[in-house]
């Protein structure tokens, strides 16, 4: 999100037009992105045993896992993608890039574009083997059914191809093609959804998931080269220019994009281990059946933190563009209004989501899901999503303070979480509770404070800006 406000100021410095067909596309994006599993969950709770569907979530949180080999560099290509776009002809580490004129340099360009072919291609072989070695082995350590290593290695295919094609994903938003980069992703979820769906009513279960999202990484691969190309017709204009690139010169650029990414990198590590790595701790500990449940709650409770922060994220542009000119009043007002609609979506789509709850009994009579052990798992994801949030805040200022926090809590909370997993009757709330003391200990109240701190408020007039200012579509700038 962060890299996404950063490339749009630039963008606009630039002269790139960014309009409102491209919020259209990107409030439709996230639908398929956030809407996908919710779609297929009707279908999977219905045609898929406990078993499978714990298994399911068990290859979500590995593939999950894997992503975090891109280490930040998909937020560090675009936004360096973005300076040279505008006319940047060198590259910083950590600062922003002198846009020298509004023409491209094509040179550089292309040292970034075969930059990130070799970046992923790299990470694409290490995921692969990751995922063919310890993958399938603890695929098969915890569950054991027919064709389950068929339906892993098609998942870990699709994995692989999505890490190893996701530079245009990059590279897309980088050159402001926001609502080519949706299209893209609309219709490779399209057809994911289409095709599971199909597979999953002729009786192919599990293996059905596997194929439809191995299809949508194809698809997406297709069509994000297909889109690049076209755009601004970069594949024309590629063609016409001779272009020779040293080694020396992409190592150079690797350097470049390693120093912001590493850090950007660890932050991710830092949210997958408080989020996902659970899954993993269930399915080790407590048997896929309770992975099952857990998944589901955590699935839920994450779909509805990406909706209910869609307006914060509609807000960052402008909370980068305030924080480059210090414009502190506005930052309050848009700051105060931002979480403000995050705590009255969050809280608004929880409980209607908790009143829908039964209908998973109506769809599968036979599966257990405790409404108390979901209701606790959307009050650890809605205090998470919401230091979060001010974490987002603070770094419009080009700074991370928080990085070191966030890495070091995830480590303890995954480790008190799997002590109490393993030597605790707790079950799953085993999980909750190790992963909420070590949250509340520290990071669920420092960085609210810290971003507060920065907006130069108190806590009493940012909360009655928060209600005075609430509002869940962004108004137009005056």
């Amino acid at each position: 999100m962060l890299s996404l406000a950063i490339i749009v100021c630039i963008c606009l410095m630039a002269n790139i037009k960014i309009g409102s067909r491209d919020f259209i596309w990107s409030y439709i994006g996230n639908f398929f992105r956030v809407g996908t599993n919710i779609i297929l969950l009707p279908f999977i709770l219905k045609y898929l045993s406990n078993e499978d569907l714990g298994m399911w979530y068990v290859f979500a949180a590995i593939g999950q896992l894997v992503v975090l080999l891109d280490f930040g560099f998909a937020a560090t290509l675009a936004r360096n993608v973005a300076y040279v776009w505008c006319g940047a002809k060198s590259l910083q580490k950590s600062q922003i890039s002198k846009l020298n004129s509004q023409q491209i340099d094509w040179h550089t360009f292309y040292v970034i574009l075969k930059s990130c072919k070799c970046i992923y291609g790299i990470i694409a072989l290490i995921a692969f083997v990751f995922l063919i070695s310890f993958g399938s082995w603890y695929v098969l350590k915890i569950g054991q059914r027919e064709n389950l290593i068929i339906c892993w290695l098609i998942f870990s295919l699709g994995i692989s191809l999505n890490l190893l094609y996701s530079y245009y994903t990059s590279i897309l938003r980088g050159i402001g093609a926001i609502a080519e980069n949706n299209q893209a992703q609309i219709i490779s979820k399209s057809c994911q959804i289409v095709i599971s769906i199909v597979l999953i009513m002729m009786g192919y279960g599990l293996l059905a998931i596997s194929i439809g999202f191995f299809t949508s990484a194809v698809i997406l691969r297709i069509c994000s080269n297909y889109m690049f190309y076209r755009y601004e017709h970069i594949g024309s204009k590629l063609k016409q220019i001779f272009i020779k690139t040293s080694w020396n010169e992409v190592k150079k650029m690797f350097n470049t994009i390693w120093y912001n990414a590493s850090r950007d990198g660890l932050v991710t590590l830092s949210n997958y281990l408080s989020t996902q790595a659970n899954t993993l701790i269930c399915s080790f500990a407590l048997g896929l059946t309770s992975t099952g449940s857990y998944g589901l709650a955590v699935q839920l409770a994450t779909m509805i933190c990406t909706v209910a922060a869609i307006p914060f994220s509609t807000y960052l542009p402008r909370l980068q563009e305030y924080a480059i000119t210090d414009d502190i009043q506005n930052s309050q007002k848009t700051m105060s209004r931002a979480i403000g609609t995050y705590i009255s979506s969050y809280l608004l789509i929880s409980a209607l989501v908790v009143l829908c709850l039964p209908l998973v009994y109506w769809i599968r009579p036979d599966f257990s899901l405790s409404i108390g052990m979901s209701v606790a798992v959307l009050a650890y994801m809605f205090v998470y999503k919401f230091y979060n949030l001010f974490a987002s805040y603070l770094s419009t200022y080009n700074s991370l303070p928080y990085a070191k926090s966030f890495i070091v809590s995830s480590i303890l909370s995954v480790g008190l979480s799997f002590l109490l997993a393993v030597y605790t009757d707790l079950g799953i709330w085993s999980l909750i509770i190790g992963s909420s003391i070590v949250m509340l200990s520290y990071n669920a109240w420092k960085w609210p404070l810290v971003g507060i701190s920065k907006l130069q408020m108190s806590i009493s007039l940012f909360c009655k800006l928060s209600i005075n200012n609430l509002n869940i579509c962004p108004s137009k700038r005056k």
